[in-house]
């Protein structure tokens, strides 16, 4: 009996540690979904310049 209340305060535990890095990680970065100041004309890259980078990266 006392291996199954340390395996459910470990379990406890181990949920907080997550919330709290999720909330941290959270406050640092931002909620996951939300909008940021990207507008689109500068979040494509244009078909040329990605024209170019794959030419440039298959030379070798």
């Amino acid at each position: 009996m006392t291996e199954d209340k340390q395996l459910e305060q470990h379990r406890e535990e181990l949920e907080q540690q997550t919330e709290i890095m999720r909330d941290f990680i959270e406050d640092k970065t931002g909620i996951p979904k939300r909008r940021g100041p990207v507008s689109e004309e500068t979040g494509r890259v244009p078909d040329m310049q990605n024209h170019m980078t794959a030419v440039h990266n298959r030379q070798d």
